[in-house]
């Protein structure tokens, strides 16, 4: 069940999603990802949503192509 302003995805959408991603998920596997898809992507919609000011810190990676 969804939170207090969390989004909800309908099977037919998570559906449409796995087969442009090209997974060959049946509707059992579907049921079961459904959720932590939900959990995960409201999660990425806060952090997208994050006020953050102009000129703040930010952190980069360098790529790491030896290994």
């Amino acid at each position: 069940m969804a939170e207090t302003g969390e989004s909800t995805v309908s099977m037919e959408d998570f559906r449409a999603l796995v087969r442009i991603a090209g997974l060959p998920l049946d509707d059992s596997e579907l049921e079961e990802l459904l959720p932590l898809y939900q959990f995960l992507k409201n999660r990425v919609d806060m952090l997208h949503e994050a006020d953050l000011p102009l000129g703040g810190q930010a952190m980069t990676f360098p790529a790491d192509w030896s290994k």
